[in-house]
């Protein structure tokens, strides 16, 4: 009869796994069998174990990487062999279920006395972990956050027509949440973040053109990974929860449903006349919630002349472009447009099309460092920004020792421009958000002198 090892850890989150051996000899682990059920099934001996040895010395773990565990709702056994339609505890091992009940091979786990009952499993969120094993009650969750469920919706607004959309306050209520930390997050229909508003009535959808989102509720405990604008929510990582998603349909006022969506990345900037090809990274600038029958990128100057139409961002080699800034867009149309065309100015596009937030290019020349002065070093085009979050004014200190000559543009979460000024100025500067809704928003901010630029996040509370 094989000694018994057991599962103690399972994360199919992660698709990882450890074994353990409890008895008082080696186990050779090289044939033993993991199965997710019929016809899913791999040899551990074929598996590069994460830590320690398949050779599992007593009172020794191996951690594995196994995938094709599901995270809602799996079952997991250990065999000893390959009779994986035995319910001898000589061939079934070890098993556990997760996230619902009856999963394959339980009934076989329940008769060889590895598991309790085919109706009890592990609940929560992943890693499960266990001494003993066995049973459900044995397992516990390390992870315990829970995005809860949200109630409400959905919502349908018609963008474009310069009237709010935000969904009304308490028309979205969360119950059974649970964590240390929460926040709302906005995503487009295939999970990529626009945004964490304060909460979801901040959000005005007027601006976002055609097109679905989608509403969450997030907790998590600790640290966690991924949660940014320009990220797929799948991507997320650490122990945290997402809630059920709310619907958000947004139908353009004008009947054209192009929607050159949100373009997240940058700013970047470039030393050029040098000879080194100066190129933005593949994979740099990330595109979100466009919609259209038809695709563009676009790079114009900085009054929006269009200086060309390249097959993708990093396609451009900006090296011969002298001194300057260039903005990136992404462009959707549907049917038949005019104006798109190098040399004309992108405001003079017709048709049903739409163009995204642009991401700022600066390009600046070469210069000798032998010829710079203490105060070129200290002039660093960087700002504190405070109160930050604020409720009505925010002061923007400059950390260098010119003069400036200012534009700057403030976007909403959703890449819509919501307010521009232009100051000249050093030292301190004061911007009113008073009559701004409570939000995220972004400030770019481009010295037209030498056309640094930089972006800011500011919250409005």
């Amino acid at each position: 009869m094989a000694q018994d090892v057991t599962f103690t850890s399972v994360n199919p989150t992660t698709d990882v796994l450890t074994i353990s051996n409890p008895g008082s000899s080696m186990v050779n682990l090289t044939n033993y069998q993991l199965c997710l059920g019929p016809g899913t099934y791999v040899q551990i001996g074929s598996l590069t174990p994460i830590s320690g040895s398949i050779m599992l010395a007593p009172g020794a773990d191996v951690e594995l990487s196994y995938s094709g565990m599901e995270t809602a709702a799996d079952g997991l056994s250990l065999f000893s062999n390959s009779n994986f339609g035995s319910s001898n505890a000589a061939d079934l091992i070890s098993y556990v279920q997760w996230g619902a009940a009856n999963q394959a091979r339980v009934s076989q786990a329940v008769t060889a006395g590895r598991w309790d009952n085919a109706n009890n499993f592990v609940s929560g969120n992943a890693p499960y972990t266990t001494t003993t094993g066995g049973s459900a009650a044995s397992w516990s969750t390390s992870c315990v956050a829970d995005g809860g469920v949200l109630t409400g919706g959905p919502f349908s607004f018609t963008t474009g027509d310069g009237i709010a959309d935000n969904i009304p306050e308490g028309a979205i209520t969360v119950a059974n949440s649970q964590g240390e930390n929460f926040a709302w997050v906005v995503t487009d229909a295939a999970g990529y973040i626009l945004g964490l508003p304060p909460t979801f009535s901040a959000v005005d959808f007027d601006g976002a053109g055609a097109g679905n989102c989608l509403v969450w509720y997030l907790a998590w405990d600790g640290e966690i990974t991924g949660a940014e604008p320009g990220k797929n929510a799948n991507d997320i990582e650490g122990c945290f929860d997402l809630s059920n998603s709310i619907l958000v349909e947004r139908n353009n006022a004008s009947g054209c449903d192009a929607n050159g969506g949100d373009l997240f990345g940058g700013p970047f900037s470039f030393t050029t006349g040098d000879g080194i090809a100066d190129n933005i990274p593949e994979g740099a600038i990330t595109v979100a919630n466009s919609q259209g029958e038809n695709f563009a990128w676009v790079v114009t100057d900085a009054a929006g002349y269009i200086l060309g139409l390249p097959p993708t961002f990093s396609a451009v080699d900006f090296d011969g472009a002298g001194e300057g800034v260039c903005l990136v867009w992404y462009l959707a149309w549907e049917g038949t447009i005019t104006g798109l065309e190098v040399d004309l100015n992108a405001n003079d596009i017709q048709g049903c099309f739409d163009l995204s937030n642009p991401i700022t290019v600066n390009r600046l020349t070469g210069v000798d460092c032998s010829s710079l002065s203490t105060d070129d070093f200290s002039a660093e085009f960087d700002f504190a920004l405070y109160p930050n979050p604020t409720k009505n004014s925010l002061t923007m200190k400059y950390k260098g020792n010119q003069s400036l000559d200012l534009d700057i543009q403030v976007f909403d979460m959703l890449g819509k421009q919501i307010m521009s000024k232009t100051l000249s100025t050093r030292g301190e500067m004061t911007l009113d958000f008073s009559d701004l809704n409570i939000g995220t928003y972004f400030l770019n901010i481009l010295d037209k002198d030498s056309g640094f630029s930089t972006t800011k996040r500011v919250v409005r509370n």
